[in-house]
């Protein structure tokens, strides 16, 4: 009699564990599922430095993008120049060195691979493609001597540290491959090279 409740208890015991590791392992795969397609996203401004005529001059712009599963982002772009550089050039009429000035802009899209990404801090790769205009205009009376479409492609590197749950400071660096046509003044090489900055990542979910 004793031995047998003794098993009846065992029993009972062993169905119950059986029943609670197996919903468990339920909820497990549902979260693990649920995981698997988790779609984020995030919005940020930044000030940056960028080479230029071989002096870093500013930059500014915003980015923001969706994240699918942690791991890879896609979205868009846009910055320019905080302030014309100056530069001593030719002023195309009679070929005389003259005081002249460069503006720009462009945007486009990026993708941007994760490599770490937490509730502490993100390392992320993003490799932007970008369209713009550039011009170039006479000191003396703000003429535009010449213009021209501008492609570029910059590869990042982007280090964010959480500062609370929707914020994140982020120190970015780069490189600028800079295409332009038909100028005389100005080159691609003018256009080409680092960057580093500081940005404000705001993360809504």
């Amino acid at each position: 009699m004793i031995a047998s409740i003794c098993l009846a208890t065992v029993n009972n015991y062993a169905t119950t564990s059986d029943t609670t590791e197996t919903a468990a392992s339920r909820i497990q795969m549902h979260n693990e599922g649920s995981n698997a397609h988790k779609l984020s996203s995030y919005g940020s401004i930044f000030v940056k430095s960028s080479r230029l005529f071989g002096n870093y001059h500013p930059q500014i712009g915003g980015m923001g993008a969706v994240v699918f599963n942690n791991k890879i982002a896609a979205g868009a772009f846009g910055n320019g120049l905080m302030r014309p550089i100056e530069f001593l050039g030719s002023n195309l009429h009679d070929y005389q060195t003259t005081e002249l000035y460069l503006k720009y802009g462009y945007g486009g899209l990026f993708v941007e691979y994760f490599l770490v990404r937490n509730n502490k801090f993100q390392l992320s790769l993003p490799v932007k493609l970008g369209y713009g205009l550039t011009g170039i205009y006479s000191e003396a009376s703000d003429d535009r001597l010449e213009k021209s479409r501008l492609i570029v492609l910059e590869p990042e590197l982007h280090f964010d540290i959480k500062t609370g749950r929707h914020l994140a400071l982020s120190a970015q660096f780069g490189y600028r491959f800079a295409d332009v046509e038909g100028l005389y003044n100005i080159a691609d090489n003018h256009l080409s090279g680092f960057s580093f900055g500081l940005g404000l990542k705001i993360i809504p979910r």
